[in-house]
């Protein structure tokens, strides 16, 4: 999958070669003719980039100067170095056994987040959270024999 900041924003700049007819055809239409032609257009240039793959068509529109990033699926992501680098996957222990979690992704001067304990069990919180909302003790432990929490 590709994100680029303006999908038909390529008859201002040099079009990738694979995008020309497509380009060509959009930039003879002004915005209304544009907004009339979308579903032809949009095969046009669907048509032409089914022709690599997303990261391919980055480098190609990152070359033309068309802001564009390819969109990772999670399973791919979860490797990129950069992640690494910025320590956003955080190892924890866990009552389940040791946890991959997704940390902060900014750094601060001073440092920044980090994960320093596993996230709460289903219900941990739950007698906490409900006496706060002014439920009384007896009837979280109704709950509780209700199955509710």
């Amino acid at each position: 999958m590709l994100q680029c900041q303006r999908a038909l924003g390529i008859e201002r700049r040099q079009p990738s070669p694979g995008l020309r007819s497509a380009a060509a055809a959009e930039s003879g239409f002004s915005h209304s003719s544009r907004n009339r032609n979308e579903t032809v257009l949009r095969a046009m240039i669907e048509d032409a980039l089914a022709a690599a793959d997303a990261k391919s068509w980055e480098k190609r529109l990152t070359a033309a100067d068309v802001p564009c990033a390819a969109i990772w699926p999670v399973s791919e992501i979860v490797h990129h170095p950069q992640l690494a680098h910025r320590e956003v996957l955080q190892q924890i222990d866990s009552l389940e056994g040791p946890l991959t979690l997704v940390g902060s992704g900014f750094r601060l001067s001073e440092g920044g987040g980090s994960i320093d304990r596993s996230p709460p069990r289903l219900g941990e919180h739950a007698a906490e959270i409900l006496a706060e909302a002014g439920y009384s003790e007896a009837a979280i432990a109704a709950f509780r024999a209700e199955g509710v929490v």
